[in-house]
């Protein structure tokens, strides 16, 4: 069997690619969120030009909720990424229990719901979801889809996940076919 070149995981690695995670976790919840702003202050500055101001108050009390929503997000946001700037990210290592793909139901842009498919790698009882977006994308060997994780990753495999928060949640994970840990 031939061996397999690995490359050297090390915590810039790791904090790039959890930015790079967070900022997609961001864009998939907060993508309807821009289109409702959007249309809210379109509508409120038909109210001012039409002059109807009863019509721009009204729409401006259903933006609030939006605008709350997003900056909360913003903040959620900006939190996570000073604690990975800060290295206040765990890194341990697991075996992969199973892949399962699950209907998940999300908001689209259009603030419709809408039924979806998303695959889940599990942990023990922890799961991850596999967005569709590049890994590991500072590696120049091992640059990959959300497909070509799910190609490569069989149950038993082992893998670096990474932790971030209080509550430990899974933000990223490596597999050990692939990556050496560089803890320095």
């Amino acid at each position: 069997m031939e061996k397999v070149a690995k490359d050297v995981l090390t915590n810039d690695i790791i904090k790039n690619d959890l930015i790079r995670y967070e900022k997609s976790m961001f864009w998939t919840k907060a993508g309807w969120l821009g289109l409702s702003i959007e249309i809210i202050f379109l509508a409120v500055a038909f109210g001012v030009l039409s002059h109807r101001f009863w019509v721009g108050a009204v729409v401006f009390l259903f933006a609030i909720y939006p605008i709350y929503k997003l900056v909360i997000m913003i903040v959620e946001l900006k939190k996570n990424c000073d604690l990975i700037k800060q290295g206040k990210f765990t890194v341990t290592k697991d075996t992969l229990t199973n892949i399962s793909v699950e209907r998940v139901h999300e908001v689209s842009y259009s603030r419709s719901r809408r039924v979806t498919e998303a695959t889940f790698f599990w942990f023990g009882a922890a799961k991850w979801r596999l967005l569709l977006c590049q890994y590991y994308v500072d590696s120049l060997t091992y640059n990959i889809s959300a497909r070509g994780m799910m190609n490569t990753s069989v149950i038993g495999n082992e893998f670096y996940i990474v932790l971030l928060g209080t509550n430990q949640e899974i933000r990223y994970a490596y597999n050990t076919k692939f990556f050496v840990w560089n803890d320095q």
